[in-house]
């Protein structure tokens, strides 16, 4: 290729928007060494490209885009909190209730060992009850003397 080729037939512009293989940028990149004219066709396209770049990032653009990413973080941040409140919420309600239940399970064991005694002295009377009922006992009765003649004693065998 030659200088003027590489001018006219586009080259510059293929290279600047990187277009080219790497044994045409070589060469393009080797003839703007040797040619001043080359390289200052690359730096124009270059300087036209970023222009036409440039030109199309307008300020309201930037603030708008700078205000999306504002927006973002701003929900990405009340997300965070919610969740985090949601959690100690969960937390605190959880230690609540397992200090509720050891406390009802301690009422809970006390109630049983009242019952373990209501239980025994229910089979003492039961089994007392069964002896005083039951037709092999002997009943004796015996009645009072001297200061207290009304008084009565029933004696069982």
């Amino acid at each position: 290729m030659t200088r003027n080729e590489i001018i006219e037939n586009g080259w510059v512009e293929k290279y600047v928007l990187g277009l080219t293989s790497e044994v045409e940028s070589s060469e393009v990149e080797r003839l703007a060494n040797l040619y001043p004219e080359v390289q200052d066709n690359i730096n124009l396209a270059r300087n036209k490209i970023c222009g036409t770049f440039n030109r199309s990032l307008t300020q309201p653009a930037l603030r708008d885009a700078l205000m999306n990413k504002r927006k973002m973080m701003v929900l990405t941040i009340l997300g965070v909190a919610v969740f985090s409140l949601g959690f100690a919420f969960l937390a605190r309600e959880h230690f609540s209730l397992r200090a509720e239940y050891n406390e009802k399970g301690k009422i809970l064991a006390i109630g049983e060992a009242k019952l373990s005694q209501l239980n025994l002295f229910a089979q003492s009377t039961s089994e007392q009850s069964d002896f005083i009922h039951s037709p092999e006992t002997n009943r004796i009765k015996l009645t009072g003397t001297g200061s207290y003649p009304g008084a009565e004693v029933v004696v069982f065998r």
